[in-house]
């Protein structure tokens, strides 16, 4: 209702409040995410656990990555397209100009999409794996692009994303690092 506030704004990633929650309303649904209570602990319970850090270009997440990786004993994965620093640069929102041809925006971000992409395939959440801690998210690249890219090239780029991402593992955590 109206007056009811939710005291835990996080309890979709909480153990603590989904448990009780699901107990007494499994199928109470997240009015944000739309999910049920039970399809959120089910999805906490099987998540593989894999971390995923963004945050802007020098806000320190690769190396809060590398650490948090090292400190879990756990698996480091670099983001595959910040390798290429010119992709890397063709990312960025002030890109989108007649210097740099639409065709040649969208295959940088479909590159940088597969590259990803490729990388995330691997990880299983029914494997028993270290814990995996990488300096990227691939949802990124949708913000890249549209911040890149025309409405029809980005379009494009959207229904590839759609395609590439259908079955890959999500993180259990996302980190969003600041400045």
């Amino acid at each position: 209702t109206p007056r009811l506030t939710v005291l835990q704004p996080g309890m979709a990633f909480r153990r603590f409040a989904l448990e009780p929650a699901a107990a007494i309303a499994p199928d109470m649904t997240h009015p944000i995410l739309g999910w049920t209570v039970g399809e959120l602990l089910q999805r906490l319970d099987s998540a593989a656990p894999y971390v995923a850090l963004l945050g802007p270009p020098g806000s320190g997440k690769t190396a809060l990555a590398q650490r948090l990786a090292a400190s879990l004993a756990g698996k480091f994965l670099a983001d595959p397209a910040a390798v290429n620093r010119e992709a890397d640069a063709a990312v960025q929102p002030s890109r989108r100009s007649e210097s740099c041809p639409a065709q040649s925006r969208l295959a940088t971000h479909e590159h940088c999409l597969r590259a990803r992409c490729q990388q995330l395939a691997a990880l299983s959440p029914e494997a028993a794996t270290p814990p995996i801690v990488s300096d990227y998210f691939v949802d990124q690249c949708l913000v890249y692009a549209e911040l890149a890219l025309e409405s029809g090239p980005f379009r494009e780029f959207c229904d590839l994303y759609r395609a590439a991402t259908a079955q890959l593992v999500l993180p259990k955590l996302l980190v969003v690092t600041d400045t």
